[in-house]
Order: structure tokens, then sequence, then C-alpha cells
């Protein structure tokens, strides 16, 4: 098939248009090669981001993608003093995808699909962090009202806390990855007095590890209790919860 070009005589096959390439501009490869490297590292730092920050990444991709569209239509995607004849309409559907095209097409999937995985990644951390909150606040509140149901004694007595209080599981902590149980009786105000100590742990799950010892507790007015819960989250991170209450003689049995 022979077609006129801009009204000289000369015949272009439209089959095979002529590619000047001593003449071909340079500008549209150089600008498709600078935007898939960007792609590319938009995708390589999707994963460490945020989930607001991964939408605007894509939506950074989605921009360079478009870019690239307009400066295919462009002249200067095209080699310089060559028209292309349209095609007939029966070929139309004959056209293809640049190589360039492919690469931003797989480029654009490869960021989508990173996005939704690390989406869904911290979704899931988000719903187990606060499982795991709701599991620490149940078992802080289930030893301290423990505590608040004995008398003033038993609450400043090493034995009684061992044998009765910290010696056994209270039932809510599954979520909790690795969890340690410190309890502290001491006397109110006074940091100098040696304070009752306790870890509970899984190598001491029966019976707490004695990190203090004080006897003579039963002869303050006023004794401080703090528990201490420290467990391995679902990020890997080391977590802490903490309840203080404060035990005197007047409020609660001898």
């Amino acid at each position: 098939m022979k077609a006129r070009v801009r009204g000289r005589s000369r015949l272009v096959n439209v089959e095979n248009p002529p590619v000047n390439v001593t003449h071909c501009r340079p500008w549209g490869s150089i600008i498709s090669i600078i935007s898939v490297y960007k792609l590319l590292r938009f995708t390589g730092n999707v994963c460490s981001r945020t989930t607001q920050q991964s939408g605007v990444i894509f939506a950074q991709s989605m921009i360079v993608a478009k870019t690239i569209a307009l400066f295919q239509s462009s002249a200067l995607w095209r080699p310089a003093g060559v028209v292309y004849p349209k095609l007939p309409a029966k070929n139309k559907d004959l056209a293809g995808f640049t190589f360039v095209e492919l690469c931003v097409a797989i480029t654009v999937t490869a960021l989508f699909g990173a996005a939704v995985f690390a989406t869904n990644s911290r979704l899931m951390i988000a719903l187990k962090t606060q499982k795991e909150n709701t599991a620490a606040t149940m078992v802080i509140q289930q030893r301290m009202e423990s505590l608040r149901a004995c008398s003033f004694t038993e609450v400043a007595t090493k034995d009684y806390l061992e044998s009765n209080i910290f010696n056994a599981p209270t039932g809510s902590e599954g979520p909790l990855g690795n969890l340690n149980e410190q309890v502290a009786v001491g006397v109110y105000g006074n940091t100098a007095v040696a304070p009752i100590m306790l870890l509970r742990n899984a190598q001491h799950s029966t019976t707490p590890q004695e990190l203090s010892t004080n006897d003579t507790l039963t002869n303050y007015n006023l004794l401080q209790v703090d528990l201490l819960l420290q467990w391995t989250g679902a990020n890997g991170r080391t977590r802490t919860r903490q309840l203080s209450a404060i035990f005197g003689k007047g409020n609660i049995g001898p």
C-alpha cells in the first residue's frame, strides 16, 4: 500500500515506514528509563513505609506512567523528519505494546501488590497489638484485685505471695509471648527500705523467683505495691504494662 507524505510526490510504504536513524530524537527513551528507575525505587521502599506513604507512592507511580504515555504520543518520541501514515481501520487491532509500556505495566502491578501486602501486614499487627493490650490489662487487674482481697499482713509477707497469689497463671495471658510478671512490695515514700520482689515467668511458673525480700514490712503503716508486666509484642518489640497501688493498715484487715 502506498501513500503520499505532506503533498510530496514521494511514496511511503505503510507496512514498512522508513526510519531516519541518524536524526532520531532520544528524549522519549531517556525519560522512560528515568521513570522506570524511579518506579523501581518506589517498589523497593514501599514495604518499609506506612500505609499512607504507600498510597502516596502508588499515586506518584501512576503520574509517572501517565507522563510516559503522553511522551509516547508526542513528537519527542518519534524520529525526526518521518511522518507515520495512519493505519487502515482493519489493522488497528494488530497494534501491540512497546517494551517500555510493558515494563511500566509490570512495575505498576508489582507496586500495587507490594502496597496491598504491606497494608495487610500492618493491619494484622495492629489487630494483634490490640489483643495484647486487652490481655495485659486483664492480667494486671486480676493480680491487683487478688492483692486487694488480702489482709495487710498477707500483702507484706513473701511466703503468702509466693504460695497464694503468684503461684498460678491468671488465664488471660495467652496472647502475651515471653511474659514476665514482677511484683514489688515496699514502704510507701521510703525507698531506703528493701522491698519484696518476686518474678514469675515460663521458667518459674509455679514458684516465683525471689529477687529481694524483707520480713519487717508489717512494721510500717503504708505499703506500695508495683505490678510490672513485660512481654514480646507481635512486631517483635518488648512491651510493658505497669500498675501501682497503696495499701494501709486502716483500710484492710490486720
